[in-house]
C-alpha cells in the first residue's frame, strides 16, 4: 500500500543536524525513517516525533551508514512501511581536523567511507526507486568546506569536494525521471560534531602545541569553542533550508546557510592570492 504522506529518510538523524531534520519534516507532514548507530537516540526521536505528529509518523534502523546491510535494511524499511521515498537526507559524516602534513592517512580513508562512499552508496540505492516514481529528492549535506578548502580542515574539504562533485553530475542524470540532487552547505553550526572532531585532533595529533602549523591550529581551536560554548546558530537553522529544498515546487541546486558560506564562496571568485591573504588573516595564523 502507497502511503499518501511523503516519506523522507535521515541518515546520521539521532543528533544535531540529522535529528534537526527529521523533526522539521514530520513537523511539515513527512513520514520519516531515521538512522544512525546510536540506537537509544534514534528510539527516543522517533518516539518524540510520533508522540508529537501522530502514531506512526517516525520508524528508526540503528546501525552503521557505511555498513551495506544497514542500507539495505533501511532502504526496504521504508517501502515496506509506507510504499514510496520522496527524500533522501544524505546526512551522515564526520569532520577530521589537522593540517595535510600531519593529518592522520588512515583516519582520512575512514572519513571518506563515511562523508562520500557511503553517500554515494544511499543515492544508487535510492535512485532507482525515485527513478521509478519519477520523482524524488536527493539532499546531500555538504558544508562551507564544500567550495572552499580552509587551513587544517583540507581532508574534511576534499571528502565534501567530492561529495558536490558526485552531486553535480547525479542533479543532470537523474533530471529526465524528475528527480532532484540538491545540496545544502551550512555554515558554522553548533552541532556535536565539532567537539567529536575536537577530540579525535587531539588524540591523534598529541603533540600540535609544538607544531609549525600551531597558529592554523590555534585559531581552529577557538572557532570551535565559540561552537561548543553555544555562540553560534543551532541545528534548525539547517532543517529549515533542508525543508525548502523539500518540498519547493522548484528547488534550487544548492542551498547555502549562513553568512560565511555565500561569504567564502565569494571568496572563490577572487585572484589566488587574494583569496590566501584573506583567509590567512581571517585565521590571525602566525
Amino acid at each position: 500500500m502507497v502511503s499518501a504522506m511523503p516519506t523522507a529518510l535521515i541518515t546520521g538523524a539521532s543528533s544535531g543536524i540529522g535529528a534537526a531534520c527529521a523533526t522539521a519534516l514530520a513537523e511539515r507532514g513527512f513520514h520519516v525513517c531515521l538512522t544512525a548507530r546510536r540506537q537509544n537516540r534514534l528510539l527516543q526521536l522517533a518516539d518524540e516525533i510520533n508522540a508529537r505528529s501522530g502514531p506512526g509518523r517516525a520508524i528508526s534502523v540503528a546501525g552503521d551508514a557505511t555498513d551495506k546491510r544497514v542500507r539495505e535494511e533501511t532502504i526496504g524499511a521504508v517501502i515496506s512501511a509506507w510504499g514510496r521515498l520522496d527524500v533522501l537526507v544524505n546526512n551522515a559524516g564526520t569532520a577530521l581536523g589537522g593540517a595535510i602534513e600531519e593529518v592522520d592517512a588512515a583516519l582520512v580513508r575512514q572519513e571518506f567511507e563515511l562523508n562520500v562512499f557511503a553517500g554515494l552508496a544511499w543515492m544508487q540505492l535510492a535512485g532507482p526507486v525515485m527513478r521509478r516514481q519519477r520523482a524524488g529528492r536527493i539532499i546531500n549535506m555538504s558544508s562551507v568546506s564544500g567550495r572552499t578548502a580552509l587551513p587544517c580542515s583540507g581532508a574534511y574539504a576534499a571528502s565534501k569536494f567530492a561529495l558536490e562533485a558526485l552531486s553535480d553530475a547525479a542533479r543532470v542524470e537523474y533530471a529526465p525521471w524528475g528527480v532532484r540532487v540538491i545540496l545544502v552547505e551550512p555554515g558554522s553550526v553548533a552541532t556535536e560534531i565539532w567537539e567529536r572532531s575536537r577530540q579525535v585532533a587531539l588524540s591523534s595529533l598529541p603533540n600540535w602545541e609544538s607544531s609549525p602549523f600551531r597558529g592554523f591550529y590555534l585559531a581552529q581551536h577557538d572557532h570551535v569553542k565559540r561552537l561548543i560554548s553555544g555562540r553560534a546558530p543551532g541545528p534548525e537553522v539547517v532543517a529549515r533550508a533542508v525543508c525548502k529544498a523539500a518540498t519547493a515546487r522548484h528547488p534550487k541546486a544548492r542551498y547555502p546557510v549562513l553568512w560565511e558560506t555565500r561569504m567564502l564562496n565569494l571568496v572563490e571568485h577572487l585572484p589566488t592570492f587574494c583569496r590566501d591573504w584573506l583567509i590567512t588573516r581571517m585565521l590571525r595564523a602566525e
